[in-house]
C-alpha cells in the first residue's frame, strides 16, 4: 500500500534517512547513558549553588535522553511501517502523508491536516 503513495526511489531515500537517524540516535543515547558524572559531583560539592547547578544540569541531561529515546522509538515505528508496507499513510484519515512532509519529518504518522487538527485539539483540551 505504501509503495502506491511514494515512488520506489522516494521510499528507498526515506528508508535510508530513517536508518541513518536510527544509528545516530542509538550512538547519541549510548554516549548520554554512559557519561560518568563523578567529576561533576566532586566539583560541585563546595556550595549549595554549585549543587543547584549540578541538579539543573542533571535534569537537562535526563530531558535530552528522554527526547532522544522518544525520537528513536518514533523512528523504529516508522521503519516497522515500511516493513509492513504501511509507511506514508496517515493513521487518522488514511490519506497519503506526502513526500515533502516525510522528508521534513520522516517518522510522521499523520498528514499535515490531521496533525494540525490533533495539535489544535490538544492545545484546547482541558488539563
Amino acid at each position: 500500500m505504501g509503495a502506491e503513495l511514494l515512488s520506489d526511489q522516494q521510499q528507498r531515500d526515506l528508508h535510508e534517512l530513517l536508518l541513518r537517524r536510527y544509528r545516530l540516535l542509538t550512538q547519541i543515547l549510548r554516549n548520554e547513558l554512559h557519561v560518568d558524572g563523578s567529576d561533576a559531583v566532586q566539583a560541585t560539592a563546595t556550595s549549595d549553588a554549585d549543587w543547584a547547578t549540578a541538579e539543573v544540569d542533571a535534569d537537562l541531561a535526563l530531558t535530552r535522553v528522554e527526547r532522544d529515546q522518544n525520537e528513536l522509538n518514533a523512528v523504529s515505528r516508522a521503519l516497522a511501517r515500511i516493513d509492513r508496507d504501511e509507511y506514508g499513510i496517515c493513521e487518522s484519515c488514511g490519506a497519503a502523508i506526502g513526500y515533502p512532509r516525510l522528508l521534513a519529518h520522516p517518522s510522521a504518522t499523520r498528514c499535515l491536516v490531521c496533525q494540525e487538527q490533533q495539535e489544535t485539539a490538544s492545545k484546547f483540551a482541558p488539563l
